[in-house]
């Protein structure tokens, strides 16, 4: 297992919705850097009221939730993935200016 994925640094945080069922969600969330931003998003879903469990994979960059709302709108789970990331002004600035060195 990955401790530490630097070059994601690079990755503006976001998440979206790949597969959904009434009782599951599975999100891509990019820009998973570390184990600790992996738990932290695992942890930012799990609050969320209509979220039974949740589990996110640093190393896949995936994360799956077991829904008790199957009404639950996409937007409160990508923007609870969103709001967990760490350092997202700084991580913004260095995608901008790896933009612009074309890295």
């Amino acid at each position: 297992m990955s401790v530490l994925i630097p070059r994601r640094l690079f990755t503006v945080p976001a998440a979206r919705v790949v597969g959904r069922t009434e009782t599951t969600a599975t999100l891509a969330v990019d820009g998973l850097v570390c184990s600790i931003c992996a738990r932290r998003v695992r942890d930012s879903l799990r609050l969320l009221d209509g979220v039974a469990e949740a589990e996110c994979s640093l190393d896949s960059g995936m994360a799956t939730v077991r829904l008790t709302d199957p009404e639950l709108a996409p937007e409160r789970l990508t923007g609870a993935v969103e709001s967990a990331a760490i350092l997202t002004p700084v991580r913004r600035l260095l995608a901008a200016a790896a933009r612009r060195m074309r890295l």
